[in-house]
């Protein structure tokens, strides 16, 4: 598939899991993992949730702002290191998680599902090797809960002097960032970055960006918001 709005254009291959044997185990997945979704502070679920925070927050003079965007996220999660970084989420919030969670089945049906995603390529068969199972229904919770466990234990304490806002969807991170003397922005990009084979292009610290459909600005400490389209969204 071409992603036209990418310069330069880039390809993404799509495989769908459709009426798959997988495609069952990973829908069973994808409703247990939202079971989880609370242990994860950094997850926001869309731009309107994000705006009903941001009305809440006062902005002190000297904070700035920057966005981050995943390098091809689901590709570059291997299956050790996501499916590890769960399992680790899931023991260090044993008490805050339903009883009846199936935490051992669900490990390894996870591992299952990662593993095992055999597809087709005109006459051709294959079977994805390295990171997340692309089309599987549990992607994307896996790809939010995996790296929110990176968050929590590398990225929320560690920079919590520093973070006055932090929220991701999926593969798009906006922080609002108060500098310190110590240069910690440049350990945040290090830390950022340290979650396996996955890196992030890391947007400059600014006044104004854009995250999802947002237009943000931080004007007389003041956040401010519009509606942003992407030239290349031909359809709107």
């Amino acid at each position: 598939m071409p992603k036209i709005h990418k310069i330069p254009m880039k390809l993404r291959p799509v495989v769908s899991c459709i009426n798959s044997l997988t495609s069952i185990f990973s829908n069973w997945l994808d409703f247990r993992m939202k079971q989880l979704l609370h242990l994860i502070p950094s997850y926001t679920r869309d731009s309107k949730a994000l705006l009903n925070d941001l009305k809440t927050l006062h902005i002190l003079p000297g904070v700035k702002m920057f966005t981050a965007d995943a390098s091809a996220m689901y590709t570059n999660i291997d299956s050790n290191t996501g499916i590890q970084a769960i399992s680790d989420l899931i023991t260090t919030h044993q008490s805050s998680i339903p009883p009846d969670f199936p935490t051992d089945f669900f490990l390894t049906t996870l591992k299952i599902v990662m593993d095992s995603n055999i597809f087709s390529f005109g006459d051709t068969f294959w079977r994805q090797l390295k990171g997340t199972a692309m089309g599987t229904p549990a992607a994307p919770l896996y790809s939010i809960l995996s790296y929110g466990q990176h968050e929590n234990t590398q990225i929320l304490n560690r920079y919590q002097l520093n973070i006055l806002y932090y929220k991701r969807y999926i593969d798009d991170i906006f922080c609002l960032w108060h500098e310190t003397p110590d240069n910690q922005w440049e350990h945040l990009k290090l830390s950022l970055n340290g979650f396996g084979d996955l890196k992030w292009n890391i947007e400059n610290l600014s006044d104004k960006t854009t995250f999802l459909d947002l237009q943000i600005t931080i004007k007389n400490n003041n956040i401010q918001s519009s509606t942003y389209q992407r030239p290349m969204n031909l359809y709107t």
